[in-house]
C-alpha cells in the first residue's frame, strides 16, 4: 500500500455499541474505537497516514482492544490469570501480547489468583456447595497454582465446618432422597456427597444429622 493511499475516509458512530466509533480507511472498515481513543490518537477524517504511522496505529489499536477486553472480563468478576488468558486467546489475541498485559494487570493488583480463589470458593459455597476436595480441584482446573488452591481451601474450611456444608446441600436436595433410614438411602446419600468432593467424616456427620431430622419430623 502506497503512503498516499492510506487515508481515513470516514469515522461513523457504531451501530452496534453505544459510545464507540467505526473507522474506515480507503472506504473499508478498519477498527472500532472509543471517543477518547479518537482524540488521543488524533484520528480525523481525511488524515493521510504514512506506512509507519499506519503500522503504529494498527499496533496501538490492537493493544487497546486487548486491554479493553481484559478489563471487560475483570469487570464482570474475578478471574485467574490462566482463565483470563484463555478467554483472551479465544478472542484472537496473540499469546505474547496477552502475557505482557496480564503481567501488568497482576502487578497492578487487578489479577490476583489468591483473591480469585477466595472469591470462587465464596460463590460456590453460597450458590452451589461443594466439598473441600472438589473446590481445590476446580481451582486447579482454572489454572490456580496447587499450593495456592489448597491453601485457600484449607483456610476457608478452618472457619466453616464441611459437615454443615454437606448437610445444607442435602437439605436443599431433600426431594431426591427417601427419608427412610434404609441401606439404599444411606448409600445414595453417601455417593451424592462423595461425588461432590466431601470427605468421609463430613459425609457420615451430615448423613446422621439428615436422617435424625427426618426421624424427629416423622414423630411430630
Amino acid at each position: 500500500m502506497d503512503d498516499s493511499s492510506i487515508k481515513i475516509s470516514a469515522i461513523k458512530p457504531s451501530t452496534k455499541v453505544m459510545g464507540r466509533f467505526s473507522i474506515y480507511i480507503n472506504g473499508r472498515f478498519f477498527s472500532s474505537v472509543t471517543e477518547n481513543t479518537l482524540t488521543s490518537l488524533s484520528l480525523t477524517v481525511g488524515r493521510v497516514l504514512s506506512q509507519d504511522e499506519f503500522e503504529d496505529l494498527s499496533a496501538r489499536l490492537s493493544d487497546r482492544k486487548l486491554r479493553d477486553a481484559a478489563y471487560r472480563f475483570l469487570s464482570q468478576r474475578q478471574h485467574s490469570a490462566h482463565e483470563l488468558s484463555a478467554k483472551l486467546k479465544k478472542r484472537g489475541f496473540e499469546s505474547h501480547e496477552i502475557s505482557v498485559v496480564i503481567a501488568e494487570l497482576t502487578e497492578a493488583g487487578y489479577v490476583d489468583d489468591r483473591r480469585f480463589a477466595e472469591s470462587w470458593i465464596e460463590r460456590r459455597l453460597r450458590f452451589k456447595p461443594r466439598g473441600a476436595r472438589m473446590l481445590a480441584l476446580e481451582l486447579e482446573a482454572k489454572g490456580v497454582e496447587r499450593s495456592v488452591a489448597h491453601g485457600v481451601v484449607r483456610e476457608r474450611f478452618s472457619e466453616t465446618d464441611e459437615s454443615e456444608v454437606a448437610l445444607r446441600l442435602l437439605e436443599a436436595n431433600a426431594a431426591r432422597f427417601s427419608r427412610e433410614n434404609s441401606v439404599d438411602t444411606k448409600r445414595r446419600i453417601c455417593n451424592f456427597l462423595r461425588n461432590r468432593g466431601f470427605g468421609s467424616d463430613s459425609i457420615l456427620n451430615a448423613l446422621k444429622a439428615f436422617l435424625k431430622a427426618a426421624d424427629v419430623a416423622s414423630d411430630e
